[in-house]
């Protein structure tokens, strides 16, 4: 059963965080915060912070998802990938501030807008 809300919080991150360090699957976080697993799939996608590496697979992080918990990642030399909760949330702020800020039209359509809505409330 999924949530009505579309946005994930901070403290469905930290919530997260904690499923990655118990070694949990998309699908059981989902089931665990009452998310759809594409939600957490996406959320993680997003905000998972690689390390670079000479080589990018790695067979046992198919499973984990992410680096946090494994055994062998301070001898691995393979890509790394890291969920950090508070990093994802910066990130995620991050996105929603710069996607509002540009505005779509240039400067010349706005003006010519403006020109055309002043007329119309002019006349009433």
């Amino acid at each position: 059963m999924s949530k009505k809300r579309p946005k994930l919080d901070s403290d469905d991150r930290i919530k997260i965080h904690a499923c990655l360090e118990r070694r949990m699957n998309v699908t059981a976080i989902a089931n665990e915060l009452g998310f759809n697993k594409s939600t957490i799939s996406r959320e993680l996608r997003r905000n998972i912070v690689e390390k670079k590496a000479k080589v990018t697979s790695c067979p046992i992080r198919d499973r984990l998802i992410v680096c946090n918990t494994c055994k062998k990642k301070g001898l691995c030399g393979k890509m790394k990938r890291y969920y950090n909760y508070k990093k994802a949330e910066i990130l995620t702020m991050n996105r929603r501030i710069s996607s509002r800020s540009k505005p779509k039209l240039n400067g010349e359509a706005i003006k010519l807008i403006d020109e055309i809505v002043s007329e119309g409330v002019g006349l009433g």
